[in-house]
């Protein structure tokens, strides 16, 4: 027939061009793989035969790979995936919980937990559609940690709720007095906090059911059962007692789940069980049916999560189908059916996340270009003084330094590793501390100019002999770099993963790439000689002689610094090792920072910093950063903090804000969700719920034949507008735009809110919006069945409950363990961060005591920085011009720390080997080898440091206030780890070296060979 023709056709069709679209593919792959892997090699080798350098030929083409494979990465897998810092979303951290008594579908009973099993169970809850990014991983031995990209705080508070419940459902009968009266006679005789009954032999009988709050009425109102009251998790809770029976119908015998409605219009669970279940359920149901003699009804417990939410009478015997009601909210049906769906979890989470970080989208969209800003004008003062100070040498070293971030941005993509904004200051910070390398061999081919020697000698020499220095300099600050991704949180690894592969990169672009540029330069008479700017000529400073002095300043700023610590006491710490609460706040007008110390003052470990985001007026946001009081939850803290702000500022504050526009059409949309309030409606999707009492509700078994809802249909198929209109035919329409993303949930609580008791049909809609979608959206369309005046009343309502709510950019809760913990792991960093690196030299250098110096040069840079950090709570209303807050040290700064222990021993090791070099076979080190050490590199030891101190500026000024306080330390440690690799490291060398011997005049013998 003509319609079985047209549809081989379109087969046919549909064929060709999925082979076509094959073909293309294979194509493309092809192309890209000779890009990447022929096209170097070739070309290389033509290049080395026209440039007559057959020698480089490998390294022509290794450059060309790794440049061409750079590009390709990018060009094909950009954008690369970004921190939640950046991205906006949540971080939360779950503590798994001691295994909870009775049940027997109960998480985490009987020993160990399978984390695997637990990250997959959670998985499926938090992304059951598999489209979002969403990690969940093992954080600690009992932790699991959830990242959640591109969600506002209502989503993160639905998750919250799906999260912490365990999934659990068990089917039990209440325990009466007509068949159970010696059972609860001895139940009733257990302490409170014991909910297990058991035999003699230790078989379960009956256990105490905690009843869910609410529920407490219509569950233990009526019926011959059990009540007490009774501990559970530490919480006072009205029991009810249920009795074991050898049925056991849990969550794991459903086969679907699905919305509906009760016989009153409100929302319930549809339920469904397999096959044999269904026969097992039929023998509970039917064992426990109503006494034909005396009428009396047993009742049917539903158990979720440990907690009885519905307890109604058995009438007759409940085959296959059944139903789950107890005054539910729409909302809480949907979360129910998620969890139900994705399983019960094989551990019992904490009720709240013990960490919390959210991020607002637009935050993250600000602070990448503030820091995408900052990094190009650091890159361009870098380039900018090398090419002007190094002249050619300088044009190699940036492009070495391009090809370094080219390189180190692929990779980041290729592993998939997370940008987060420490990360993309960690490759800020490359910028600076790749050039090193250079300006050590740069230096080095100067002082074998200064000698007379030929160009290609001193490009040989000077790549030779300044290679140990370049090693030494970039393992230690490689090992800090392993260290802080060990002991970081998400935000510190992504900063120790660009610095680790930032570094390691310089090693190859500023070595091995920049000497074949050198080598063939020199060989293609491109270059004849190398001009350089001298911006100190050879000194004579006899910086041994000021060692005393510097040696009493820097004890003097420490010793200030100490007590500016104990001054400040746990104040000084951020919230990741105490716990609390950080909250950015959002202001119509600029504030005086200040007034809001002042009016905050009360808060616990107060510290406010200001907030800048580009083309935005300058105090508008702050930081509120708080310590959570003794026996307080942070969760609970931060709506107390958040409470407390909102009445402080009132109006003061930026709200959420929506707009009412009107609409006169009254047709229907495409995507809607009608909701009428009428019970009588009952077919249709159900509203708001009628709060009603389910005494002597009934459970029966549900017609097989009933028409099914599909959580998976758009709204607009679930109901007919037909069916949802009132009696005048009277309705209001409205669209509704609010300034900020918001979920579907969060817009039908509002609407409800502002209808409060009274009965209106409603639809919610939205062009994108299908049925159990978690997207928010700026925009929805409402339709009351209502006239205009009452429609537009509830509309304005609602507007005035959202312009009621501040909005907080930003959040993150530190819970007290997680802080606990955070500090042993910074105690454990600084301390294998100081031996590994005294390790490493005493190897390196063959002597402890080159790694002692360095331990104590270390120890005075951080302890500098510490006090730096602790004075400037003192100093920031008289230097706020210089951009000094109230600074804590949370991860950040440790992560500074931790860097300025690599970084600052760079000029230190310079120092250090020039000192072995000129002590030669010597037995002893005297005052006149280190000052003749310090003045021979004095000029590299400057412009290493002037370099990376570029970089570290533009972060502290430019950088944003997520960095600001990391930027802060890395400034003091960079200008204090110059100072003191001349005038700490040097002296403290000279002091713990061995002495010569004196002769009988009291006259040390020395011999310098």
């Amino acid at each position: 027939s003509d319609d079985e023709s047209a549809v081989e056709n379109a087969a046919s069709e549909t064929g060709e061009a999925t082979t076509t679209t094959r073909l293309m593919n294979g194509l493309m792959l092809v192309a890209i793989l000779a890009l990447v892997f022929v096209v170097p090699v070739v070309l290389g080798n033509f290049l080395a035969r026209q440039w007559n350098v057959p020698n480089h030929s490998t390294g022509i083409s290794l450059i060309l790979f790794c440049i061409i494979t750079s590009i390709v990465v990018l060009a094909t897998r950009w954008p690369p995936k970004l921190g939640i810092d950046l991205s906006g979303g949540v971080i939360m951290v779950y503590e798994i919980e001691e295994p909870t008594t009775g049940g027997t579908d109960t998480a985490n009973r009987g020993g160990s937990v399978d984390m695997d099993q637990l990250i997959a169970a959670l998985s499926k809850r938090v992304n059951p559609s598999g489209v979002k990014e969403v990690t969940i991983r093992r954080y600690g031995p009992k932790q699991i940690e959830i990242i959640v990209p591109e969600v506002d705080e209502d989503e993160v508070a639905r998750l919250e709720r799906i999260i912490s419940s365990v999934g659990t459902l068990e089917f039990r009968i209440l325990a009466n007095r007509r068949d159970h009266q010696s059972l609860i006679e001895r139940a009733m005789q257990l302490p409170p906090d014991e909910q297990e009954l058991r035999d003699e032999n230790g078989n379960l009988l009956a256990w105490w059911v905690p009843i869910a709050k609410g529920k407490e009425d219509s569950i233990g109102s009526f019926g011959e059962i059990a009540l007490r009251e009774g501990q559970y998790r530490n919480e006072s809770w009205l029991q009810v007692l249920v009795v074991k029976d050898r049925y056991d119908i849990t969550g794991e015998d459903l086969a679907r789940v699905s919305e509906g409605v009760d016989e009153t219009g409100s929302p319930a669970v549809d339920f469904q069980l397999k096959a044999v279940p269904a026969q097992r359920f039929a023998d509970l149901t039917g064992a426990n049916a109503p006494d034909p003699k005396t009428g009396f009804k047993r009742r049917l417990g539903i158990i979720l999560d440990g907690f009885m939410h519905s307890a109604p009478n058995l009438k007759s015997e409940i085959g296959a189908r059944g139903q789950i009601s107890g005054d539910f909210t729409r909302e809480e049906v949907r979360e129910l059916l998620q969890v139900l769906q994705a399983g019960s979890l094989p551990a019992q989470l904490s009720s709240e996340p013990i960490s919390r970080l959210i991020t607002g989208p637009q935050l993250g969209r600000d602070t990448i270009e503030q820091s995408v800003v900052a990094m190009a004008i650091a890159a361009t003062l870098v380039f900018a003084f090398m090419i002007f100070y190094y002249r050619f040498a300088g044009i190699v070293a940036s492009l070495a330094v391009i090809m370094n971030l080219l390189m180190l941005v692929a990779i980041m993509i290729l592993i998939q590793a997370a940008f987060t904004l420490p990360g993309l200051a960690g490759v800020t910070l490359t910028v600076g501390m790749a050039v090193d390398a250079n300006v050590l061999i740069y230096e080095r081919i100067r002082e074998e100019l200064d000698r007379k020697a030929t160009l290609r000698m001193a490009i040989r020499n000077g790549f030779a002999k300044a290679m140990s220095a370049i090693v030494d300099s970039n393992v230690t600050t490689l090992i800090t770099a392993v260290v802080l991704y060990v002991v970081g949180t998400d935000q510190v690894k992504g900063f120790a993963v660009t610095l680790f592969l930032g570094v390691s990169l310089s090693l190859f672009t500023a070595v091995y790439c920049a000497r074949i540029v050198f080598e063939i330069a020199e060989r293609r008479h491109w270059i004849t000689k190398l001009t350089m700017m001298r911006l100190i000529d050879k000194t004579n400073i006899n910086f041994m002689a000021a060692k005393n002095v510097a040696m009493a300043l820097s004890g003097l700023l420490i010793v200030a610094g100490m007590v500016a610590v104990y001054q400040r006491g746990s104040g000084l710490l951020d919230i990741d090792f105490t716990g609390g609460v950080a909250l950015e706040t959002y202001f119509t007008e600029p504030q005086d920072i200040a007034d809001i110390r002042r009016e905050l003052k009360d808060l616990r470990d107060l510290a406010v910093s200001d907030v800048r985001l580009k083309d935005e007026e300058p105090g508008r946001r702050f930081m509120i950063n708080t310590s959570s009081p003794p026996g307080v939850e942070a969760e609970a803290y931060l709506q107390q903090v958040k409470d407390k702000i909102a009445q402080t500022f009132g109006k003061k504050l930026v709200h959420y804000s929506v707009e009412i526009q009107p609409i006169s059409d009254t047709s229907t949309g495409n995507q809607s969700s009608w909701l009428p309030r009428d019970a009588a409606i009952a077919g249709a999707m159900f509203g708001a719920l009628q709060n009603q009492d389910n005494d002597g509700d009934d459970a029966t078994a549900s017609d097989d034949n009933a028409t099914e809802n599909t959580a998976e249909a758009p709204a607009a198929e679930a109901t007919s507008a037909e069916g949802a209109t009132n009696a005048s035919g009277q309705e209001t329409r409205a669209k509704l735009l609010f300034a900020h993303k918001i979920s579907y949930e969060r817009v039908e609580e509002l609407l409800q809110a502002a209808m409060g008791d009274r009965e209106i049909p409603y639809e919610i809609s939205n062009d994108s919006y299908r049925r159990g979608d978690t997207e928010t959206y700026k925009e929805w369309e409402i339709t009351l069945q209502a006239p205009s005046d009452e429609g537009m009343a509830i509309l304005n309502r609602l507007k005035e409950e959202v312009e009621n709510t501040p909005y907080f950019p930003s959040s993150n809760t530190i819970g007290g363990k997680v802080a606990v913990k955070t500090r042993w792991l910074a105690l454990w960093a600084l301390i294998g961060s100081l031996f590994c690196i005294v390790g490493y030299l005493w190897v390196r250098f063959t002597r402890v005591s080159y790694g002692l110096a360095a331990v104590v040069a270390l120890v005075h840079d951080v302890l500098t920085t510490l006090s730096m950090i602790a004075l400037s709570a003192y100093v920031t209303s008289f230097l706020s011009f210089l951009l000094i807050n109230e600074f804590k040290i949370g991860l950040s700064v440790l992560a500074a720390f931790l860097t300025i222990i690599g970084y600052s021993l760079n000029d230190t090791i310079i120092v250090f080997d020039r000192i072995r070099e000129i002590k030669g076979k010597s037995p002893y080190l005297n005052g006149e080898m280190i000052n003749n050490s310090v003045n021979q590199t004095l000029s590299r030891t400057l412009i290493t440091s002037l370099t990376t101190l570029f970089v570290v500026l533009v972060l502290y000024i430019g950088g944003g206030a997520g960095i600001h306080a990391f930027s802060f330390a890395l400034v003091v440690g960079v200008i204090v780890g110059t100072y003191s690799s001349i005038y700490i490291a040097s002296p403290v060398l000279l002091w713990f070296s061995p002495k010569p011997p004196e002769d009988e005049n009291g006259r040390k013998l020395t011999h310098i060979s």
